[in-house]
């Protein structure tokens, strides 16, 4: 814009003598003045500047942008008058859709269908759009279908197409316009996002996964496309991708959290579950137990990934990884219970379900350890069972569930009650 202004500047300069100007006059290329003025014009309204663009367009009589102008001013009625003036003088499918626009009267639509001799793009665009603004997107949804027929290289309207077509649940509609447009325009990550979501809904997750795998190499740097990428791949089993993704989200954005994500990884990898391609999750092990480590040094306050963190630790089955499985518990229990939850079914079964993993851990870790060692993991595991048990019969619930839970809690603070009274000193 700087180097337009420039130009222009120096065609009015006066200082500088005609015959000098003149020595590379030919060889510059130089264009005619209204051409620049009209050029930079185009660049202010781009860079919202619109008033300023009016000006320049009124001056070289360019009617067609003084219309567009006047419409984003929001001075239809001079937009009309304007357009009316031009088409006394010669009546063109462009004026007549720009009426109808300014207007907001479908007829002039009609008019210019009719003047183009049914072959017009553009009224099917302009008359599509009409309904689209209005959210009326079955109606807008034939018009611009007809448009990109008539001429298939329209980003906007296909991106447009398969946005309606979203809103209508017609999901091979979308699929196929959002394809088109994403083969036009590959780094829109919305629109990719969209495609997705279009296959998801008609049932073939498979060709949306490979779909996001495109969008990432276009859209690499974009969060939600690999947060997208991460979900279609949990739900087909892809899980090294999934951590993957995770990994690049984080490199993004920082934090990241997705409880539910996780737990399905870290089931798989517990269970050993076989992933897409035939192999066993158990593999990955130490990959998420990177990842977990990456998480966890971000987000300290989330009982959920540090009991997920536990039971991927303990899977190395030595004694430091059983050791620092039940500190990981210690967290999640203190986390857990640093908010109100005894009021909550939901959250006491949580908090029970956490007392009992926690009281495995620490008898599974002192089994071999020096004695005052021993003494003081279970003094602590005591104490925090403790705290628990007397919550919940404080509030004396009649749950089965929860009872039964913490008849168990209750056994396993009579275990590490009996431990702790064998090794008592003398």
């Amino acid at each position: 814009m700087k180097q337009t202004q420039s130009l222009i500047n120096d065609y009015n300069d006066v200082k500088v003598p005609t015959a000098r100007r003149m020595d590379l006059f030919f060889a510059s290329g130089m264009r005619p003045i209204w051409m620049l003025e009209e050029k930079w014009a185009n660049l202010m309204f781009s860079f919202g500047d619109v008033k300023t663009a009016l000006e320049v367009f009124i001056k070289l009589e360019l009617w067609e942008d003084v219309i567009v102008c006047y419409n984003v001013l929001n001075l239809k009625h001079k937009a009309v008058e304007i357009i009316e003036q031009e088409i006394s003088k010669k009546p063109t499918v462009k004026l007549w859709c720009l009426l109808g626009d300014a207007t907001g009267d479908v007829s002039h639509y009609e008019v210019a269908w009719k003047l183009s001799n049914e072959k017009s793009s553009r009224v099917q665009k302009h008359w599509g759009l009409y309904y689209f603004a209005k959210k009326n997107y079955v109606e807008a949804i034939p018009h611009l279908k007809l448009s990109v027929e008539l001429n298939n290289i329209q980003e906007d309207v296909w991106f447009r197409l398969g946005y309606a077509a979203l809103q209508i649940e017609d999901w091979k509609l979308a699929a196929m316009a959002y394809k088109r447009y994403c083969s036009l325009e590959q780094f829109a990550f919305e629109a990719w996002n969209n495609l997705a979501k279009a296959y998801i809904k008609l049932g073939d997750k498979t060709t949306a996964w490979k779909f996001l795998q495109d969008a990432i190499a276009s859209c690499y740097d974009c969060w939600q496309v690999w947060d997208n990428l991460m979900i279609v791949s949990i739900d087909l089993g892809h899980f090294s991708e999934v951590i993957r993704c995770y990994h690049r989200i984080l490199d993004l954005k920082s934090n990241h959290l997705d409880v539910q994500v996780l737990q399905i990884l870290t089931n798989a990898i517990v269970n050993n579950i076989n992933d897409a391609n035939g192999n066993p999750a158990s593999r990955l092990l130490q990959n998420s137990l990177e990842l977990f480590g990456r998480i966890t040094s971000n987000i300290l306050n989330n009982p959920d990934i540090w009991r997920m963190y536990a039971e991927l630790v303990v899977l190395k089955k030595t004694d430091i990884d059983e050791e620092r499985a039940a500190q990981y518990l210690q967290k999640a229990y203190r986390f857990i219970t640093s908010n109100p939850w005894s009021h909550s079914e939901a959250a006491t079964l949580k908090v029970l379900d956490l007392c009992c993993d926690l009281a495995q851990a620490y008898l599974r870790c002192t089994t071999d350890i020096a004695v005052i060692k021993k003494r003081k993991m279970l003094g602590s595991a005591k104490l925090s069972l403790l705290g628990v048990v007397k919550k919940v019969k404080e509030q004396e619930w009649s749950n089965m569930n929860i009872i039964e839970q913490l008849i168990k809690v209750e056994e396993y603070l009579a275990t590490i009650t009996n431990e702790l009274e064998q090794i008592k000193p003398a």
